[in-house]
């Protein structure tokens, strides 16, 4: 599976992927760039958006986007909240759910 990090996830999240191509915001050269373009290139670029901007549901309709979302509820963006449980985050039966079906 290809997913994108969004620049607000620490990069070492990654390590929580393995078996999967893991690229960032910033290795894709995308830094600081506008959520709409972003997205409209990751739909195009990745089948994953992991993300820790809980208003990015309600800033654009991620429904529309043929892209599965992980939105982490974190308290910072220190890799040890990320990677050691203390995080939320919004899954289907540990799956992720797109309009495509169930990606593993």
């Amino acid at each position: 599976m290809r997913i994108l990090l969004d620049e607000c996830v620490n990069a070492g999240v990654r390590a929580a992927f393995p078996g999967h191509s893991v690229k960032t915001v910033s290795e894709i050269s995308w830094r600081s760039s506008k959520d709409g373009p972003l997205l409209a290139h990751a739909e195009k670029a990745v089948d994953v958006f992991v993300t820790i901007d809980r208003k990015l549901g309600r800033q654009h309709d991620l429904k529309r986007l043929r892209l599965g979302f992980v939105v982490a509820h974190v308290p910072d963006n220190e890799i040890a909240s990320e990677l050691k449980g203390r995080c939320r985050t919004h899954a289907f039966s540990g799956q992720l759910e797109d309009r495509r079906g169930f990606l593993r």
